[in-house]
C-alpha cells in the first residue's frame, strides 16, 4: 500500500515576511500613539509591542515622524474612499446638494472620530513642524477637500454674493471648526461636537437648493 505524503507547506518569501513585520510595527505604533500620544511613545516601546528589533521600527519609515506620517497617509486613503462611497450612494438616492454635503461631512466626522486619539497624536506633533511638514500636511488636506469643492461646484452651488467670503475661505473656517471639535472628542462619536460642526457647515454653506 502506497502512503501519500502530506503536501508541503509553502515557505514564506522574504517579501511576505517583511510585509508581516511591517504590519506588526504599524499596528503596534497605532495602538501606542493612540494610547500615549506622539511624544509619549518611544521607538523601543513600538519595537517591544511589535516583537521586533529596535532598528526594524525605522527600516521602512526612517523615524518616528515618518512612521506616524505613514499611518496618517493610510488613514487619509481610507477616509477618502469612505466619503466617495457615501457621495456615490447619496447621488443614487437623489439627495439634494445640501443633504449630500452634510452626508459626506458626517461620514468624514464619524471616521475621524473613531481615529481621534491617533489623529490627536499627529496634531500634537504639529507644534514642532518645519516648513516641509506643513507643506505635506496641506497637500494631504487638498485631496480630501477636493471632494467638498466638487460638491460645492467651486462655490457655484452656494447662494452667496460677490462681496461675501469665497468658498475657499469658508472651507478654511469649517476645517478649523472641524479640527477643534475633533480635539475635544473624548470617547468615540461625540454628538455634541458633531453638532458644532454641522451648525458651522449650515451657516457657512447656504446652498441654492
Amino acid at each position: 500500500m502506497q502512503i501519500k505524503q502530506a503536501p508541503r507547506r509553502r515557505s514564506i518569501t522574504r517579501a511576505e515576511q517583511k510585509e508581516k513585520t511591517q504590519a506588526r510595527v504599524i499596528n503596534a505604533a497605532r495602538e501606542l500613539f493612540s494610547e500615549k500620544g506622539f511624544f509619549g511613545t518611544r521607538a523601543s516601546d513600538i519595537a517591544k509591542a511589535a516583537g521586533v528589533a529596535h532598528g526594524t521600527v525605522f527600516s521602512e519609515y526612517g523615524s518616528k515622524v515618518g512612521l506616524i506620517t505613514g499611518i496618517l497617509e493610510s488613514i487619509l486613503c481610507e477616509r477618502i474612499e469612505i466619503i466617495r462611497k457615501v457621495v456615490k450612494k447619496g447621488r443614487k438616492k437623489g439627495l439634494s446638494r445640501s443633504a449630500l454635503f452634510l452626508e459626506a461631512l458626517r461620514a468624514h466626522w464619524d471616521y475621524d472620530s473613531a481615529q481621534h486619539r491617533l489623529i490627536q497624536a499627529y496634531f500634537s506633533y504639529s507644534w514642532v513642524w518645519d516648513q516641509e511638514d506643513e507643506s505635506e500636511y496641506h497637500k494631504r488636506q487638498v485631496r480630501t477637500l477636493k471632494i467638498y469643492l466638487d460638491l460645492l461646484e467651486d462655490g457655484a452651488a452656494l447662494d452667496i454674493g460677490k462681496d461675501d467670503p469665497d468658498v475657499h475661505d469658508r472651507i478654511s473656517v469649517l476645517v478649523a471648526v472641524f479640527n477643534d471639535a475633533l480635539r475635544s472628542v473624548r470617547h468615540g462619536k461625540d454628538e455634541v461636537q458633531w453638532a458644532r460642526v454641522e451648525k458651522a457647515a449650515k451657516l457657512l454653506f447656504p446652498f441654492k437648493d
